[in-house]
């Protein structure tokens, strides 16, 4: 009983040091370091902790106690088989039974192992990260007598000791020291938790942090790995025996020996490196016990993970620090100016900036770069006018690439110091321009292979202009002058010569027009290539003796019968184009003779006549372009396609005389018989089958020409596509190609010849019944059954329930489902999402809850309506226990506030009140009740409740004596002296004055050698291990006799046996006992001196033999030296030199055979390690393959919903687009839509997409382009009309004109245009997904691009239609102007013509 008592005392002061040594944290986790609450890391892990020995697993076994061997009940059962239960299986001991020390009804459980087994060992593997801080084990048998405490970091990949303990440390392990402790992280050994007594209860305690040697810095690095466990071994390697095991190994014998342990206590908490105080369960583990200790963090101080390791994203400024008592260590925030929100840390970076920032952003957005995003990337600068932090701050460089340096970089921003303007562009040396995009003057060919950007000129002075650059910047050619030529200026023009700086270049060579051959000379001295007989530089002198006569030299009158000489007077300034009086008027069919009688010499003559018609043109005004013919033959100029002298005729093949000509007939080869049409309506002879104008069409109700045949509309229409063959207006509730299938809102089969019709779908009710709520049905061949195709947000084969994620009553009349009002916060696919008939939120995510998930759930914070709902952080141990169950305690729903105990505080209750300590008891913090005078304040440790006491007091009250001391400190106060090398503690009780001795030392002052120990203190030795067994034994005899002697004592008080009989008892009995126990006494002497003697014997007689071989051996060798002669010896020395010799060779052969097997360097080992270590790798990778192929199937699950997802929208911009939803078909084609769509293609392979009749936007722009198209055409032919009317056209020619021009209508006017533009745009903003869409069909992207650029083309055709009708009504008005001035013109020419009568008749 005195033992338990002073176990139980050191087990209190150890907890005392150990909870002293923690961290205090008034501010909680804001200012420091905070640390969750520590308890068993066993509750809650029953399934987590093994044993490789444990009793009747298999089958029942017995086992003895030998405390029980004097008792009737020697030995019991183990029969493990099933778990442990108080009722039913209380045999069972399996390992799991430490975790309590006791069970529901109280009593004692415990673990116990296989008899006889000593290499024995209990793990416990945890789920995360913990801080392991001591460790309690109560044996219900002796103490091992020999284990190690084992611990791993990295789950169980490799191990480290914590600590050996040993009888005999340095027989069991003797490579360990067995010194004190020196270091806090020394691995020793200790013999003090491994004595043979207790027999029972007797306890090991283990402390990580060994409150005797001082820890000057607890954050550091080797004190926090020493207390990071993720696994726990504990190895038990010895039994203590009674020594009969060693001569007798016979199962009853052993039946006595095994270990078993009442209680395992494994203190810790989440380990958290002093981020986070209260821990959650870890994801995966459902355990929830009370007082379990979890695994997984709630982080502070912006970490994240498992055990806050790490910094959570966007905050990696600082580098990731375990947090200290008064520096939390907060992980900051990186700065990236708002265009990033992912960063990393870079260690160069943070001491490069004197240990300030070391946080480097990713992915810079809004074209930045640098460590904070803080610069523009090249090829943009920052706007002045904007900050860094502006989206639009980076603009985008306006330079020319090809004539800027570095590609096209400006400069980043804008630094007077520097020479830095920001977005100006830095150009090569020959280049200029703010863009970089202009040659200099005197440069041209601006490229970007040249360095210099652009070439020097190399123009000719003497031949460039002097206004503006000498050459053309772009192809490099020279300004010349006037009459100067070639690509640098340096040559005269054709018939100029005399290059010079004068202002025209060069000179003219006026060569004579008769004198030389040509007006080409020379371009050195200008001279002419003259004719025979002509001189001078001009060629314009004759030779001497020679004349030159003139060009009409020889002139000839005409003359005949019918001649009438029509005399021409001269008029100054007048060019005479007649000889001698004027011109001979000839009659129409009469001739001219001309008598030549006097050319001197046969040569080349050119005979030229002189004349001037008198015929009147009689030009049609709508078939020729003006009234004026020909000079000559009267023909007048013509409209296209008009014939005749007079214009007044088609030509062939063309028809409509009109007044903008006549149009082609363009007969269709295939469709016509003749490519002559009929002059007057154009209709061309058409072949059998062919119809219209052209004959390019088949007969109504046929399609495909030229192969005409007749439309196959089932009977449901009565035309068709003449290209395509699809029906055009299908009746009865039909549709698709043929009509052979029904609309939307119809089922049924209306195939001709089918019996059957489109009747209305019952979704539920028909189409217009206002109770209709499908889009489509279809029956099922299989079921005979009508399965509707319903609206959004109904469901069901008749569309009569609503979908998940909307609610109403679809089945009633005139009811709708209208979409679930859950704020955003359930999955409207999940069916039980929400109630279908009364819109109720079911499922609620992100942690909200009521009937519209308006509002967070119980133990959660925030706004719910943004999906802001957080965990409730309120610590178990100091919140009210009403406001917490199974481990979650709830808050404010809007603050997030915890509701505390009494005497604690802080926003999580995370910190007791001012002069009180001990968070977690169920009243709240305890008053830390420091005595008033014999304390410095009445502030105490948070975790021990230790006041500061004033000098020369102590205890956890200051109401002790100061440490090291005992007694009463309000009477007298004396010193412990207790011997450092003794004494386990240097403290003594503080009441008795007695120090905890260590194992071998006793005394008051532990300041001697213990019983069982020999020598002079300090350096006690253990008595021989005999000792210790017969010292048991004399201690159970002497125990035994001590109650034989009260026994008797009694008896002889009393002469009764108490509690037997009142029966006398002989005095010879009691003679009797005394003789036994003599005998009992003289036996245990005589079995020590005969075993003594036993060993004596076998000594001697060992001796003795060895004695008899080493006599027999000399003998022997003293016969063989006899014989022995002189040859033989050498030829023995030469025999033994051999086999020396072979002897080594042999052993060296071994050596290699040995080290090519065994050894880290062997090939063998190295397999072996090879394989050990590709065995580990593919255990390490088995679970990261799950994972990996199980998120692989996950993502082709969502990617297969994506792809059906974008085949909807595929489809729905298909119809937009082209007007056809593009089902394809075999080869690509889409036999039942015309319109095309999606992968369409026509027989060419060619896309399709769209057609004037069909609806899409391509539709409404090839109608639209089509329309404007007809307008130019109208419009351009107006235009030349207007621009072909001169003065002299005839009033009713330009009235017919203007007239036709007023008649002209635009068949869509400016607005439509724009409605229809805007339009299109809508539509294509409106699509959802379009860039994703569009990567993944880019010819249908690049379709939709085109048409769009043809719709803008066709609004740009319209604008420039009402700008020609501007233009229009301004010819018009120009018209009626040219109109009056006709008739002004007429009027003077009738004057005119009355005066040229008078003057004719006066003749």
């Amino acid at each position: 009983a005195e033992c338990e008592a002073d176990e139980c005392f050191l087990f209190l002061y150890l907890c005392w040091l150990v909870i002293s040594e923690l961290p205090s944290g008034p501010h909680g986790c804001a200012g420091g370091s905070c640390y969750p609450a520590t308890g068993n890391l066993l509750i809650g892990r029953d399934i987590n902790l093994t044993a490789t020995s444990t009793c009747g697993l298999e089958a029942p076994e017995q086992y003895c106690i030998v405390s029980h061997l004097l008792e009737v009940d020697k030995c019991f059962k183990c029969d493990s088989r099933r778990p442990y239960q108080p009722d039913y299986h209380r045999t069972s001991h399996r390992v799991e039974n430490v975790i309590y020390l006791k069970d529901s009804k109280g009593d004692l459980t415990w673990w116990q192992s296989v008899n006889g087994e000593e290499s024995v060992s209990i793990r416990l593997n945890l789920e995360a990260e913990f801080h392991f801080t001591h460790l309690i084990m109560k044996f219900k048998t002796f103490r091992p007598a020999g284990m190690l405490i084992e611990r791993s970091a990295d789950f169980g990949r490799s191990w480290r000791p914590y600590r050996y303990f040993a009888y005999n440390c340095s027989r069991t392990f003797p490579q360990i020291p067995s010194r004190s402790l020196q270091l806090i992280d020394d691995v020793i050994c200790e013999e003090r938790y491994s004595d043979i007594e207790p027999s029972t209860e007797g306890e090991v305690i283990y402390k990580v942090l060994d409150p005797s040697i001082h820890v000057s810095d607890p954050y550091s690095t080797n004190i926090q790995d020493l207390l990071r466990i993720t696994n726990l071994r504990i190895n038990f390697t010895k039994l203590h025996t009674l020594g009969d095991n060693l001569l007798d190994r016979r199962p009853d014998v052993l039946q006595k020996y095994y270990y078993a342990l009442y209680e395992l206590v494994v203190r810790g908490s989440c380990f958290c490196y002093g981020h986070a105080s209260e821990c959650v369960p870890v994801q995966g583990v459902d355990t929830r016990v009370s007082g379990m200790i979890h695994g997984h963090c709630v982080c502070k101080h912006n970490t994240e993970g498992l055990n806050c390791e790490r910094c959570r994203d966007f905050h990696h400024d600082l580098p990731w620090r375990p947090a200290e008592a008064d520096n939390p260590h907060t992980c900051r925030e990186c700065n990236c100016n708002g265009h990033s929100d992912k960063c990393h840390f870079d260690m160069a970076v943070y001491l490069a900036t004197g240990n300030v920032s070391g946080g480097v952003c990713d992915d810079c957005l809004h074209n930045t770069m640098g460590r904070n995003c803080e610069t523009c990337k090249p090829f943009y600068y920052q706007d002045p006018a904007r900050d860094i932090r502006d989206p639009v701050a980076c603009v985008s460089c306006d330079c020319d690439p090809v004539g800027s340096l570095e590609g096209g970089v400006c400069d980043s921003h804008t630094d007077l110091d520097l020479g830095m303007i920001g977005g100006q562009c830095r150009c090569k040396p020959n280049v200029k321009g703010q863009r970089c995009d202009y040659c200099k003057e005197g440069h041209y060919g601006l490229s970007q292979n040249d360095p210099l950007g652009c070439q020097p000129c190399n123009c000719d002075p003497r031949g460039i202009t002097m206004v503006g650059g000498p050459c053309d910047p772009i192809s490099g050619d020279c300004s010349c002058k006037r009459y100067v030529t070639g690509r640098y200026c340096n040559q005269c023009i054709p018939e100029f010569w005399g290059l010079s700086n004068d202002l025209s270049g060069c000179r003219p060579c006026d060569c004579d027009f008769g004198g030389a051959y040509s007006n080409k000379c020379r371009m050195d001295n200008g001279q002419c290539d003259c004719r025979p007989h002509l001189i001078s530089r001009q060629c314009s002198d004759v030779q001497p003796e020679y004349f030159c006569a003139a060009l009409d030299f020889y002139k000839y009158e005409a003359e005949g019968p019918d001649v009438m000489t029509v005399h021409r007077e001269r008029q100054p300034g007048q060019m005479v184009t007649w000889t001698g009086p004027g011109f001979a008027r000839v009659k129409d069919g009469a001739g001219l003779v001309f008598t030549i009688d006097n050319i001197a010499y046969a040569m080349e003559y050119d005979i030229m006549i002189r004349y001037e018609p008198e015929v009147t043109c009689h030009c049609d005004p709508q078939g020729s372009l003006s009234a004026e013919c020909d000079k000559v033959g009267g023909q007048c100029h013509c409209k296209p396609n008009v014939i005749g002298r007079n214009c007044n005729l088609c030509a062939p093949r063309t028809y409509g005389f009109g007044p903008y000509g006549c149009t082609a007939c363009d007969c269709h080869l295939d469709g016509s018989a003749g490519q002559q049409c009929d002059p007057s309506t154009g209709q061309c002879p058409c072949n059998a089958g062919a119809h219209g104008r052209q004959c390019s069409n088949c007969q109504h109700g046929h399609w495909g020409f030229p192969n005409c045949r007749p439309c196959q509309c089932n009977g449901h229409a009565e035309s068709c596509d003449p290209h395509t063959g699809a029906c055009h207006e299908c009746r009865d509730h039909t549709a698709g190609h043929q009509c052979e299938r029904c609309m939307d809102g119809f089922y049924g089969n209306p195939v001709l010849g089918s019996g059957e019709h489109c009747r209305p779908c019952p979704c539920p009710g028909y189409l217009d019944s206002g109770h209709s709520n499908g889009d489509s049905c279809h029956m099922d061949p299989a079921s005979n059954q009508i399965i509707c195709h319903c609206k959004q947000g109904y469901t069901g084969p008749r569309c009569d329930q609503c979908a998940p994620g909307f609610y109403g009553n679809p089945e009633q009349a005139g009811g709708e489902c209208r979409p679930c009002e859950c704020n955003g916060n359930i999955v409207a696919e999940d069916p039980g999402s929400c109630d279908q008939h009364t819109g109720q939120c079911l499922k609620c995510l992100y942690n909200t809850d009521g009937l519209s998930c308006s509002e967070c759930k119980p133990g959660y914070y925030g706004n719910a309506l943004v999906r802001d709902c957080r965990r409730c952080t309120c610590m178990t141990l100091g919140t009210q226990q009403a406001y917490c169950s199974d481990g979650l305690c709830y808050c404010d729903k809007q603050t997030g506030l915890c509701p505390c105990r009494t005497n604690v505080e802080g926003r999580n209750c995370d910190q007791c009140a001012s002069n009180y300590w001990n968070l977690g008891m169920d009243r709240g913090c305890e008053a830390c009740g420091c005595h008033p005078q014999n304390s410095l304040s009445p502030h105490c440790n948070l975790i021990s409740g230790q006041c500061h006491c004033r000098p020369g007091f102590g205890g956890q009250q200051c109401t002790e004596c100061e440490p090291l001391h005992w007694g009463n400190p309000n009477v007298q106060c004396a010193e412990c002296r207790c011997d450092p090398l003794g004494a386990e503690a240097l403290q003594c009780d503080r009441t008795t004055g007695a120090c905890l001795c260590r194992e071998g030392t006793s005394g008051r002052h532990c300041d001697e050698c213990a019983r069982g120990f020999t020598g002079s203190f300090p350096k006690c030795v253990s008595c021989h291990p005999c000792f210790q067994l017969w010292d048991d034994i004399v201690c159970q005899v002497q125990r035994d006799l001590d109650n034989i002697r009260l026994i008797i004592a009694k008896i002889l008080e009393m002469g009764t046996v108490p509690g037997v009989s009142d029966a006398r008892i002989p005095f010879g009995m009691l003679n009797s006992i005394e003789v036994t126990v003599t005998l009992f006494w003289l036996r245990a002497e005589i079995a020590i001196t005969d075993g003594r003697l036993m060993g004596i014997e076998r000594e001697i007689n060992g001796t003795a033999e060895q004695d008899n071989s080493l006599k027999r051996n000399l003998t022997s060798m003293e016969q063989d030296s006899e014989n022995v002669d002189v040859p033989s010896v050498c030829l023995c020395a030469d025999q033994f030199e051999k086999v020396r010799k072979y002897y080594l060779q042999s052993l060296e052969a071994e050596q290699r055979c040995n080290a090519s097997v065994f050894g880290p360097e062997s090939p063998v080992e190295q397999s072996q390690d090879t394989r050990n270590r590709t065995e580990t790798l593919l255990e390490q990778k088995k679970d990261q393959l799950l994972r990996t192929v199980t998120a692989q199937n996950k993502s082709l699950s969502e990617l297969e919903k994506k792809a059906n997802d974008l085949n909807n929208k595929v489809h729905h911009l298909s119809h937009k687009v082209c007007g056809g939803s593009g089902n394809v078909g075999a080869n690509d084609t889409c036999a039942d839509n015309s319109c095309g769509g999606t992968g369409c293609k026509d027989s060419n392979g060619t896309l399709l997409c769209g057609g004037p009749k069909c609806k899409g936007t391509v539709g409404d722009s090839l109608r639209a382009l089509q329309n404007a198209h007809e307008v130019t055409k109208n419009l351009t032919a107006a235009s030349d009309d207007l621009m072909n009317i001169e003065e002299g056209a005839d009033p009713e020619s330009i009235e017919k004109v203007a007239k036709q021009v007023l008649a002209i209508e635009l068949p869509v006017n400016r607005t439509l245009l724009d409605r229809v533009v805007q339009q299109i745009r809508d539509n294509i903003a409106n699509l959802t997904d379009v860039e994703r869409i569009f990567n993944q069909t880019s010819a249908h992207l690049d379709m939709a691009k085109q048409l769009l650029n043809r719709a803008q083309n066709a609004g740009a055709q319209a604008d420039r239609v009402g700008d020609a009708i501007s233009k229009t009504k301004e010819a018009m008005n120009t018209s009626q102007e040219a109109i009056e001035k006709a008739e002004k013109a007429i009027e003077m020419a009738m004057e005119n013509l009355d005066a040229t009568k008078n003057a004719t008749a006066m003749v």
